[in-house]
């Protein structure tokens, strides 16, 4: 792992500026998304979160493509509060969203991390590459908490 490597580099800035509260997920492609994903996933989640709702009232939200690898998408805790239907949404959408992209985003095994400057992917039962994952594992962490 590089020494200069930083978690704030895979954060995108607009989250700053959102309450401390405000929820977030991320969704790892297991892969490197192509640029016809990446095109397709834009496009779909600009519509999700331009009509994302819970129990009727809107959600402001946002996403980010990381590392062409996972995706962030994070509700704004200073609008209307996100209830169990909010967020029931947003793992509906993703999921169907990796069905059109044949992608499971919902693989909790699978691992990114860093080696080398470039981004790869291993699973939970991979003992001998997961002590070079607990960089992006700690950045997951520290965005679920």
């Amino acid at each position: 792992m590089s020494p200069t490597l930083s978690y704030t580099q895979f954060i995108p800035p607009w989250i700053y500026q959102w309450h401390e509260d405000s929820p977030l997920w991320i969704f790892c492609a297991g892969k490197l998304i192509t640029e016809s994903e990446k095109i397709h996933i834009h496009k779909s989640l600009t519509f999700f979160v331009q009509n994302w709702t819970s129990h009727g009232q809107p959600i402001q939200g946002s996403f980010d493509i990381i590392e062409n690898a996972m995706i962030l998408i994070a509700a704004d805790s200073q609008c209307y509060k996100l209830s169990g239907c909010g967020i029931d949404k947003v793992v509906y959408y993703i999921q169907e969203l990796g069905r059109e992209l044949n992608i499971n985003f919902l693989d909790r095994f699978i691992i990114p991390y860093y080696k080398n400057e470039k981004i790869h992917f291993t699973t939970y039962h991979d003992k001998d590459t997961i002590k070079d994952a607990l960089f992006l594992i700690t950045i997951s962490i520290l965005l679920h908490n």
